[in-house]
């Protein structure tokens, strides 16, 4: 029973280590998710970005690309989707930053929050059953 816990403490801790180290040159900003919805980094200025649960960037002004997924109405069996382009001219070096989203019965929404959690960007997405 040990060996099946340790194996799994292992599995959960290896998830925290694949992020790459934070390069003090540069702007660290990571993509919160919660379980039942999906925020994705697709794009960074335009470009394809790999990862999808983080960007690194040089200081200076940015735009995100990024896609959510999240449920739909309780009569759809797929779930909505919005696409946001979120821009960012003041990302400093060294400095953490955080990407949330969420949504309602008007839409979704994404916000760039910085180390105290303030607001410093956000977009909305409206609902095909909103008004």
């Amino acid at each position: 029973m040990s060996r099946v816990i340790a194996a799994a403490l292992f599995l959960l801790m290896s998830g925290c280590v694949s992020l790459p180290p934070h390069n003090p040159a540069e702007a660290w900003i990571e993509v919160y998710s919660a379980s039942y919805d999906s925020l994705m980094a697709e794009t960074l200025d335009g470009k394809t970005w790999g990862p999808g649960s983080y960007y690194q960037v040089t200081p200076g002004a940015h735009t995100l690309g990024l896609s959510f997924q999240y449920p739909a109405g309780p009569r759809d069996a797929y779930p909505d989707s919005c696409s946001f382009s979120l821009a960012y001219d003041d990302f400093q070096a060294g400095k953490d930053y955080h990407l949330l989203a969420g949504w309602n019965f008007n839409g979704a929404w994404v916000h760039l929050l910085d180390e105290q959690g303030e607001k410093l960007a956000s977009q909305t997405c409206n609902s095909p059953y909103g008004n």
